[in-house]
């Protein structure tokens, strides 16, 4: 399994945010969504791929935050908006309305 994109990691950043009770540190948050998307082992162990979806789970939340889905309430710890949540807090949709919002 290739390395995930940065729109393939954004519902599961937000879904990872929500089960950890709607606030999390960012390592505690990686970890959760590294174990949601079932990485093969061949991808986990090699560290040029750990390196690859470190950054682009970064990026998912620089996007997720600009989009208003969350904030940092300190350095290191995210909280998650209703707007994160999704509609009718059923689940996060953010990935279709960035998708919609970008040529």
């Amino acid at each position: 399994m290739p390395v995930p994109s940065l729109l393939d990691l954004m519902n599961p950043t937000l879904l990872a945010l929500r089960e950890l009770g709607g606030s999390a540190a960012v390592v505690e948050l990686n970890e959760k969504i590294i174990q949601s998307i079932s990485l093969a082992d061949d991808v986990l162990s090699q560290p040029r791929s750990l390196r690859q979806i470190h950054d682009r789970m970064g990026f998912a939340r620089t996007h997720l935050k600009e989009a208003g889905a969350h904030h940092e309430f300190r350095e290191g710890n995210l909280v998650i908006h209703s707007y994160g949540l999704g509609d009718s807090y059923g689940g996060p949709c953010i990935t279709s309305r960035y998708r919609a919002a970008t040529p």
